[in-house]
């Protein structure tokens, strides 16, 4: 199960990095989620996926292991009344019987509690909840990355692959370097500049080229520049 939550997590990163369409990241992941059998719900917001694994009825959710003293707590009361109405009814045969799973104390007023490995097996077996991820991932557009991404997806989601190979196989993808590196970027942003201005808005001969090199200007500050400083990440 820790696995298949993994990939989808993983699949919800890769598909914000790669700028996969708005439209279809929620349904992506629901049809991933419903193949492999895990019960999700998701929200996409803009380089945002929020993801809450299990679900309200406590159906294949999270152990919630951290309220069992909060609920051992508040049902003593309880536990010790039903056990006093027994030992009331049954005293003549509790006096010859040693006690096996139940002792009295100090802290409880002599009542009866149940031992804490009972209790805690009790929490583990019963108790369950919903897992919330915050999936947060900014990228550029890589329609190379995102056919593999979608193969990977489509291997998963009919059987041909497992869980723990698609996510061994997202990771390595996301891990990737560039296929071009800036300088060609930059040259290709250029060639594209010196076109446009030419081709669609009847430029002269000078402005084709101060149109390539404003071009490769820009493209080389939101590559080299703005990737490196937060504060100027949002305005490319």
């Amino acid at each position: 199960m820790e696995q298949r939550r993994s990939f989808i997590l993983i699949l919800a990163k890769a598909l914000l990095q790669f700028q996969a369409p708005s439209h279809r990241i929620e349904n992506q992941l629901e049809a991933a989620a419903r193949v492999l059998d895990v019960p999700a719900e998701f929200l996409h917001l803009p380089s945002l996926v929020i993801v809450s694994f299990g679900s309200l009825d406590g159906e294949q959710g999270a152990p919630v292991v951290e309220k069992r003293r909060k609920s051992s707590f508040s049902s003593k009361s309880l536990k010790s009344t039903i056990a006093m109405s027994i030992l009331g009814k049954n005293k003549d045969d509790d006096a010859d019987s040693p006690q096996e799973t139940h002792e009295g104390g100090p802290d409880n007023g002599g009542g009866v509690t149940e031992s804490e490995p009972a209790q805690e097996k009790a929490a583990h077996g019963t108790g369950f909840g919903i897992r919330v991820h915050i999936v947060k991932s900014g990228g550029k557009m890589e329609l190379g990355k995102l056919h593999e991404l979608h193969v990977i997806y489509r291997k998963v989601v009919h059987d041909e692959m497992s869980a723990q190979d698609g996510r061994i196989k997202l990771l390595k993808l996301l891990k990737q370097p560039p296929i071009y590196n800036i300088y060609e970027r930059c040259v290709h942003a250029f060639i594209c500049g010196l076109l446009i201005c030419v081709m669609s808005f009847g430029g002269s001969f000078v402005d084709m080229w101060v149109a390539g090199a404003g071009c490769a200007t820009i493209a080389y500050l939101q590559l080299g520049v703005a990737s490196k400083n937060p504060l100027y990440s949002n305005i490319f």
